[in-house]
């Protein structure tokens, strides 16, 4: 799972999304939550489409 901070500057490859919780959640004056996104499907095709 890569996490990432809403600024940017945080990058984090993790083994559980209660990990990535934890990691930014010990900061003072931080809440953390997760966002999951959707896999965009504007940029994937039928391998058929490719020949």
């Amino acid at each position: 799972m890569d996490v990432t901070s809403v600024d940017g500057l945080r990058r984090l490859s993790l083994a559980s999304p209660a990990r990535a919780t934890w990691y930014f959640a010990r900061r003072d004056g931080v809440t953390a939550r997760l966002v999951w996104l959707t896999p965009s499907r504007a940029a994937t095709f039928d391998p058929a489409e490719a020949a």
